[in-house]
């Protein structure tokens, strides 16, 4: 919480199963850690719903969709509840996500970035 920000440089590869669910595997590079992989599974539970889980999260995932917008809520290791807004672009190419993580109510760390699809 009192320390600088750092650099994170997240690659992702992601793919649509049989069953419609969303399947992303990330590598997280964090500046001065070693490199982490993790995997993100996601499927639609009703109309603008999302369940799923994520590989270091300490529970659930869960979304609500609403026009451009996806809200992600899950509680990471360590008492860190996490919710993560990504906004579409008009030109379906990127997005906007924005996560904070709060501990104790408290906002611990912030994330502000765009994420854009690589052909």
């Amino acid at each position: 919480m009192f320390r600088r920000g750092r650099a994170v440089q997240v690659r992702g590869v992601g793919r649509q199963d049989a069953e419609g669910t969303l399947i992303l595997d990330q590598r997280v590079a964090q500046q001065g850690r070693p490199a982490t992989m993790r995997q993100w599974r996601i499927r639609q539970v009703a109309p603008g719903r999302y369940a799923g889980r994520l590989s270091d999260a300490a529970g659930p995932v869960v979304g609500e969709a609403e026009g451009d917008r996806l809200h992600l809520a899950y509680a990471a290791k360590g008492g860190v509840r996490i919710d993560q807004w990504l906004v579409l672009s008009p030109d379906g190419r990127s997005a906007r996500n924005h996560l904070a993580a709060r501990k104790l109510g408290l906002v611990v760390a912030r994330l502000d970035e765009v994420i854009r699809k690589v052909d």
